[in-house]
């Protein structure tokens, strides 16, 4: 049976195979203005990066806490997750990822873990970073904006959270720094190969797809 409707198949798609091109070629070009010219794209941006160096001073130098763990700490679900409740409400995480609403609890709890980082330098001094990649979906002007703002009341959660179970006496800031992202311009004919390749492809397919069917009915026939 496999050998026959093979045979059928083949032959089928030899004789058929300007469908197939018809196809790719039409998908190609419609898929290739709809997402140029008539599709929502979002802007492409460059990194986003925000960052704090901060130096805690303790009151009890026996117990300093100056081998306590930052990142760890500050990286558990539990604290990243009292983070997320504090600041849901003042920030509009959908700008700094448009698929934010889409998002479970713990998939939103991730992504903050994936882009607040905390990290251990020495001596009680730690570094806050709050990063955005080229490829996060992320409303620029939004960013420019609040990108910093987010990072101090991260900071600021950080401390507050410290002292209530550490003996600290102060907080020094030693060094930050933003470097804020800026438009990637992106070419329109770049785009419409894109995605006109991705058209073609979806054509083929149809085209494939319809060829099984009718050698499929042509096997039926020939063996009833």
């Amino acid at each position: 049976m496999n050998t026959y409707y093979g045979k059928i198949f083949i032959e089928e798609l030899k004789s058929k195979f300007w469908l197939v091109i018809i196809l790719a070629v039409i998908c190609g070009v419609l898929v290739g203005v709809d997402k140029c010219f008539f599709g929502q794209q979002m802007i492409q941006t460059t990194t986003f990066h925000a960052e704090q160096t901060i130096k805690v001073d303790y009151s009890m130098p026996n117990k300093s806490g100056r081998e306590f763990d930052y990142s760890t700490f500050f990286n558990s679900y539990s604290e990243v997750n009292e983070f997320l409740k504090q600041t849901e409400g003042k920030f509009d995480y959908s700008q700094f990822n448009a698929n934010w609403k889409n998002y479970t609890q713990i998939e939103k709890i991730e992504w903050i873990q994936k882009h607040v980082i905390i990290n251990n330098i020495y001596d009680g001094t730690m570094q806050c970073i709050f990063t955005l990649a080229p490829d996060d979906p992320k409303g620029i002007t939004y960013t420019k904006e609040h990108g910093a703002q987010y990072l101090d009341d991260y900071v600021a959660f950080v401390e507050g959270r410290l002292s209530t179970i550490l003996p600290t006496s102060n907080f020094t800031e030693l060094d930050h720094f933003t470097l804020e992202p800026q438009e990637v311009s992106v070419s329109k004919k770049k785009s419409f190969v894109k995605y006109s390749g991705v058209g073609a492809f979806l054509g083929i397919l149809i085209g494939l797809l319809i060829i099984m069917i009718l050698a499929m009915r042509k096997y039926r026939n020939d063996r009833t």
